[in-house]
């Protein structure tokens, strides 16, 4: 029976196994099928087994490996039951590129990878080898090569042959080199024992190689992370300027401004948006249809008023009462003579003009036709092309930039990759609603306007900067702020 047979091997190599290293030290599997006089053989009669059997013993115990040292100690050792009178070194990549590296051996516990013996085989071998993670799978995994090399002292490793096991990883790359010195060449059923049992050693070294590699990027991910936080904060310690960003927009240096000069209703605007005006020019019309009513009823009250007079002053002569009433009558006379000069100052004032030349700056005509207004609304402004400024709109939580001191660079949008320099003047005391409803403070800045062809209207980002600061107040001063408006911190 096929299995009773490989049980019985199975518990014989076990037992020599853990024998030769405690760390492989396992519970003991009982089969049932088993019969009695085959449960326990001797060491002499696992030695004496088929090689085919040894290989399966082999591969079954590989499974109990712990840990890389356990798996690597176990190579070298159990590697020998298939090619007897050799010894077993195995190697692994160095740190420096295509070197060696010897980490177990057999009838060892421990190797001394710096002995003049250990060195001188690494050495030997290294030009037999390609480089250490390359990956090809058509180069046999097995090769025996003839020593030409003279026995160093030490320990010495006197073979003419060596074996060079390739055991490999799931991927193909290699991930050691098992050494096999002796003194006759490999018989072709000891060729093929040892590459089927390479594959065994690769696969079952592959999961401590992944593994350790998942170890070392957790650990180099979390080496990376503290760095880059150490970096992050010793960074936060940078002097920058404290600088702000701001709407800005060109506007005329003390305008001319147009407003209503008596409630009415605008009937026409006489002039383009941003057209050129002379002294003297018609800017709005109002609705005078009121006006011309006033004005004709304060003509006509004044003419009653003059003719009762002249009617008074005839009689005044012969009557004593109408020389009483001539103070009166005189008094009424004033009274028209007045309302009737205020009604024709109202009529002339239906027609705005221009008091100086400039350029006239307004919205469009469409939203002031028929649209009614007060005493003093703002119409229009009447601006000099030749004195021009920029106004700045600061957001309530970038003050701390308004200093005379202040410097200010401007970013124009209609040329995105041009910038100039601005003089900061002014800004005001108290904030104001801006055009989009929120609320800032409107400061003022002038520029040259030799260098820079600037026109009304004309906007852009302007670049406000006030000394130098830490980098992580220039960071997160807004969301401190924030935080203590939301929890009074």
């Amino acid at each position: 029976d096929l299995r009773i047979f490989t049980a019985c091997g199975c518990d014989a190599h076990r037992s020599t196994a853990v024998n030769a290293d405690p760390r492989f030290a396992r519970q003991t599997v009982k089969v049932k099928s088993a019969p009695q006089p085959h449960a326990n053989p001797t060491a002499a009669q696992a030695a004496k087994a088929p090689p085919i059997q040894t290989l399966l013993m082999i591969e079954g115990d590989l499974r109990e490996a712990r840990s890389e040292k356990a798996l690597q100690y176990f190579i070298c050792n159990e590697v020998l039951k298939l090619v007897p009178g050799r010894e077993a070194i195995l190697f692994v990549p160095g740190w420096k590129r295509n070197t060696w590296k010897a980490v177990a051996a057999s009838g060892v516990t421990q190797v001394e990878a710096t002995a003049p013996a250990i060195t001188a085989l690494a050495a030997e071998i290294a030009p037999w080898l390609g480089p250490h993670r390359e990956t090809n799978a058509e180069t046999p995994k097995v090769t025996d090569h003839r020593r030409k090399a003279k026995p160093v002292k030490g320990r010495d490793i006197t073979a003419t042959h060596v074996a060079l096991t390739r055991i490999d990883n799931l991927e193909g790359q290699r991930l050691g080199i098992l050494v096999l010195p002796g003194q006759d060449p490999l018989a072709p059923e000891a060729v093929v024992m040892l590459e089927r049992l390479a594959g065994a050693f690769g696969h079952a070294w592959s999961f401590f190689d992944q593994k350790r590699n998942r170890a070392k990027r957790i650990v180099s991910r979390r080496r990376t992370a503290a760095l880059c936080g150490l970096l992050a904060l010793a960074a936060m310690a940078i002097p920058v300027p404290m600088s702000i960003l701001a709407p800005m927009e060109v506007v005329a240096a003390n305008p001319f401004v147009v407003t209503a000069p008596f409630d009415g209703v605008v009937d026409e605007i006489a002039v383009a948006p941003n057209a050129g005006v002379a002294p003297g020019d018609l800017l709005v019309q109002f609705n005078d249809v009121d006006l011309r009513s006033r004005l004709a009823i304060a003509e006509s009250e004044a003419r009653v008023a003059d003719a009762r007079q002249r009617q008074i002053l005839q009689g005044a002569s012969l009557l004593d009462d109408m020389r009483r009433d001539l103070s009166i009558v005189r008094a009424e006379l004033d009274l028209a003579v007045t309302e009737l000069a205020e009604a024709k100052r109202q009529f002339e004032l239906s027609q705005l003009r221009a008091d100086v030349a400039g350029t006239a700056v307004f919205a469009s005509r469409e939203d002031w036709q028929g649209r009614p207004v007060s005493t003093g609304e703002r119409i229009m402004e009447i601006a000099d092309p030749e004195r021009l400024e920029l106004r700045i709109e600061v957001a309530l939580g970038d003050s701390v930039v308004l200093d005379p001191g202040s410097s200010v660079r401007v970013f124009p949008d209609h040329d995105p990759f041009r910038a100039f320099d601005a003089q900061f003047v002014t800004a005001a005391f108290r904030a104001e609603p801006v055009a989009d409803g929120r609320l800032a403070y409107l400061a003022k800045a002038t520029f040259d306007r030799q260098s820079e062809t600037l026109r009304l209207g004309q906007r852009g980002t302007a670049r406000v900067s006030k000394g130098s600061v830490a980098l992580g107040y220039y960071l997160f001063r807004r969301p401190i702020a924030l935080m203590r408006q939301w929890t009074g911190i």
